[in-house]
């Protein structure tokens, strides 16, 4: 039987995935050495909604009940790899 996941887990897993993928856009702008500023404002903003949206995803699981967050912290580190 699968558990029903938690809101707050997949909120945060979320906002994981999203903070790796723009943290590997960016990396890869550095290494081709791109002199686009429109591009990189993009990339930037982009980077700057998805730490937005981990630190709010953040303070959720801080709020949860002690049981629920440790729920949703079994979820996170299964889904997200860290066992």
């Amino acid at each position: 039987m699968t558990t029903p996941q938690s809101p707050a887990a997949a909120a945060y897993i979320a906002s994981v995935q999203a903070l790796r993928a723009s943290s590997a856009s960016l990396l890869i702008f550095a290494e081709q050495d791109q002199n686009d500023p429109d591009q990189l404002r993009e990339l930037e903003r982009q980077r700057q909604n998805a730490y937005l949206n981990w630190s709010n995803s953040v303070y959720f699981l801080k709020t949860l009940p002690v049981a629920d967050m440790a729920a949703a912290m079994d979820q996170i580190e299964t889904e997200l790899g860290y066992q």
